[in-house]
């Protein structure tokens, strides 16, 4: 019985607080990564494409946002966190740094428009000795809000900038 009216006590102590309280997030666009663009393998030059010509290959881990929506509902302010890995790969330089050029791309959910596109260029620096490195890149997303449309109306996709072999090789590794 002790423990019911400690825990009781203590959701009214909570509620007193304000912790109860809390307005919900604003809505904020979706994020999502893009399914062709989520991985990238470079070769080394020529025409070798098996495991022993990988130079490097990176990958998109995860993204996640929160966002602020502006004055009167006239934009929405949207920071992009992309957490990325890049692994070297046999035909790889000794080399500390892995360029991974990327975008992040403003999409207006009903029509699949591209509203804005960033391209940025990402990197992850692989200390010597190590085969496997992680990095993280935060992005801020400024959208304009028409008049009738919430961030909701709108997605943000993030994706390697792909050569066409290269996005070519990634739908043959998914059977496409």
């Amino acid at each position: 019985m002790s423990r019911i009216v400690g825990a009781a006590a203590l959701g009214l102590t909570l509620a007193g607080c304000g912790a109860f309280d809390r307005a919900p997030p604003p809505p904020c666009p979706r994020v999502g990564i893009l399914g062709d663009a989520a991985t990238v393998v470079k070769f080394r030059a020529g025409d070798g494409r098996d495991l022993t010509d990988v130079e490097h290959q990176g990958e998109i881990l995860n993204v996640s946002r929160s966002c602020e929506v502006q004055a009167k509902g006239s934009a929405v302010e949207t920071l992009v966190v992309i957490e990325m890995a890049a692994s070297r790969g046999p035909a790889a330089p000794e080399t500390a740094q892995i360029q991974l050029p990327f975008f992040v791309a403003v999409v207006e959910r009903a029509t699949q428009r591209i509203i804005a596109r960033d391209a940025i260029d990402g990197r992850v620096d692989i200390l010597p000795g190590s085969r496997r490195a992680g990095s993280r890149e935060e992005i801020t997303e400024r959208i304009p809000l028409p008049a009738g449309k919430t961030a909701v109306d709108y997605e943000i996709l993030v994706g390697f900038d792909l050569t066409a072999d290269q996005l070519e090789y990634n739908r043959r590794q998914r059977g496409f």
